[in-house]
């Protein structure tokens, strides 16, 4: 069973088996959502629909704050500098959580 929770704009959280991404997590500075960064429950990797600043939102701090990969479809790794691992999705890819 997969419990999917919904934060507001585009931010879920979809948990199952112990396990618990979230996705878009634009969050701080978002009047829609109905919870803050910092109050977010531990994240197992943190996915990007793209980059536009209302969908990256948080993603690199909860990356870091978590030691959670980020995966997204555009390649972030110049962005985000280091500070956070990021792993690169093209359309038909898959990876999988260790």
């Amino acid at each position: 069973m997969v419990t999917i929770t919904f934060h507001g704009h585009a931010c879920f959280t979809l948990e199952a088996d112990g396990r618990r991404v979230v996705v878009d997590p634009f969050l701080t500075g978002n009047p829609a959502a109905d919870i803050s960064a910092d109050r977010l429950p531990k994240v197992d990797a943190v996915l990007l629909s793209h980059g536009h600043g209302d969908h990256l939102g948080d993603a690199v701090p909860i990356a870091q704050r978590d030691r959670a990969p980020m995966a997204d479809p555009e390649d972030f790794k110049r962005q985000v500098g280091g500070r956070a691992q990021v792993v690169v999705l093209r359309p038909g890819q898959a990876h999988t959580l260790s």
